[in-house]
């Protein structure tokens, strides 16, 4: 990975919806499931209005987000790396996804822009 992959995340605009940030280790536990799910589970526990689907009481936008980020690690996510980064917009379109062969620390951030700190950090770890 080099840092032409991090400059359209660099100067993407604000979103005023807000940007979330999933940095997620796709190891596999002793139970033999992936660490990752099992995060995302505990994220989604401390969002209990994500649970309805009323048609007056739509998802709220971080769910539908999850939801969409989920649907790319399906989509995407190749056995052999460690690591992902997904970058999801929320109330919005934009989603943009990085794959890394090193495991990352599971993490999740909302801000108006993605946050590409723990990518930079792993890039100047593993300059190869």
């Amino acid at each position: 990975m080099n840092i032409q992959l991090l400059q359209p995340l660099i100067e993407r605009a604000p979103s005023a919806s807000g940007v979330l940030s999933l940095y997620l280790d796709m190891a596999v536990n002793s139970e033999n499931k992936r660490t990752h799910q099992i995060f995302l589970q505990q994220k989604r526990g401390e969002y209990s209005e994500l649970d309805s689907d009323r048609p007056t009481h739509h998802r709220e936008p971080i769910g539908e987000a999850l939801e969409r980020a989920e649907r790319w690690l399906e989509d995407n996510y190749q056995g052999a790396n460690r690591g992902v980064a997904v970058f999801v917009e929320l109330a919005g379109d934009w989603l943009a996804g990085v794959q890394l062969p090193v495991s990352l620390e599971n993490r999740w951030i909302v801000a108006e822009r993605p946050v590409i700190g723990p990518l930079v950090e792993v890039l100047s770890a593993h300059r190869r």
